[in-house]
């Protein structure tokens, strides 16, 4: 089993929402260490983790493509609200 914690820091973020940072843990898969695409060997998770959740504001993280350890890419989705 193989687990990514994801952390990001956004510095736009106002104090009302309280997102300047946080820990997304992408879970659990299989990867045997030599398929290079998803599949039976690779297992990677390419469902949203939810890495912050208050109200409607959200940051999630997925993985796009996870070819090895040295070659994945991950997206980034964020949404909130403030007053400024």
């Amino acid at each position: 089993m193989k687990s990514l914690p994801v952390q990001w820091r956004d510095p736009n973020s106002v104090a009302e929402n309280n997102v300047t940072s946080g820990t997304c843990n992408s879970g659990a898969w299989e990867w045997d260490g030599a398929a290079s695409s998803l599949g039976g060997h690779n297992n990677a998770p390419t469902s949203y983790a939810t890495c912050y959740l208050a109200g409607q504001s959200y940051f999630k993280a997925r993985f796009v493509d996870f070819e090895n350890s040295d070659n994945f890419t991950i997206e980034v989705t964020h949404r909130y609200q403030d007053s400024q």
